[in-house]
């Protein structure tokens, strides 16, 4: 197999390792609690006093196969997407392997950059450390554990053939298609995924504007459209309302997306239009500035 492409990896060859997660918030536990039901031993670095055995970083890069990234990337005042926490663990570990590489023995482990990360991050960090690869997390907040046992697809986004060799490994027990693609394509489909979900929130609105005009039930009119087996249902119902702004993961990475493909010299009037269609009209002052430039 090419090193980009799909792939089913067998479940005979489970293998089973020593993982490290950093964060455990939503993402972090889900991960901490599927890896484990496959068998893996979990070690976890958290900043928070939380209810585990917490791990030093120094013992997850001494001790681990494969070390999960899964701290937050907050949304900063403009908008855009704040890397920091992301920066600041990955330098942390990869500072201390560095160390570890001295010795004859030590096999380096892979770290899986499970964040949020604009595109070009990853590409970012592997002249300073080749083993590190883009594995984005497609989890809902109610269900995060479920989603991730049962996964439409695994992305593992690297270019070297060891981390990929090493990530599936990892999630051999997975009856999921592994897609292998870029760094900087897994990054892009994770956006583009949540782009388009909140996409749909937003013709979800326009469908309960036009009802309104019309003076009709919305709620009739969605499930003849969903009727249409080729219409998935879901994040298309008018009569839910815009995406609330307690519901922040779909919202944040579409603006943090339009932000970041702004300096990069690109306008996408459409993704901005989907924004400010599908999120709360209170959405502070990047709101603003997107709602003039789509006038």
């Amino acid at each position: 197999m090419s090193e980009v492409g799909v792939d089913i990896y067998p479940e005979s060859a489970e293998k089973k390792m020593v993982v490290g997660i950093v964060g455990m918030g939503i993402v972090g536990e889900a991960v901490f609690e599927g890896l484990q039901t496959k068998g893996h031993q979990v070690m976890v670095n958290d900043v928070r006093d939380i209810p585990y055995h917490i791990h030093t970083l120094d013992e997850l890069a001494e001790e681990c196969g494969v070390i999960f990234i899964c701290v937050p990337t907050p949304k900063r005042e403009d908008g855009s997407c704040d890397l920091s926490i992301v920066y600041e663990v990955f330098n942390q570990l990869h500072f201390r392997i560095a160390q570890l590489m001295k010795g004859d023995e030590y096999i380096p482990p892979v770290i899986a950059i499970k964040s949020t990360t604009i595109p070009g991050t990853v590409d970012s960090m592997s002249p300073m450390y080749p083993f590190v690869c883009s594995n984005p997390e497609f989890m809902t907040e109610k269900n995060a554990l479920k989603d991730f046992l049962n996964p439409d697809r695994i992305i593992i986004g690297a270019k070297n053939r060891t981390v990929i060799t090493k990530m599936k490994e990892v999630f051999s027990g997975f009856e999921a298609p592994v897609i292998i693609t870029s760094p900087t394509e897994a990054e892009v489909i994770k956006y583009m995924s949540n782009s388009y979900l909140l996409t749909k929130v937003a013709f979800a609105q326009e469908i309960s504007k036009v009802c309104q005009m019309l003076r009709i039930d919305a709620k009739t009119v969605y499930k003849g459209i969903t009727a249409d087996k080729r219409i998935n249902p879901n994040h298309l119902d008018p009569t839910i309302g815009p995406v609330s702004l307690h519901t922040p993961c779909l919202s944040k990475d579409l603006l943090a997306l339009i932000i970041q493909l702004e300096k990069s010299g690109y306008d996408s009037t459409f993704l901005k239009s989907a924004y400010v269609n599908a999120v709360d009209g209170t959405m502070l002052v990047p709101m603003l500035k997107i709602k003039e430039v789509v006038r």
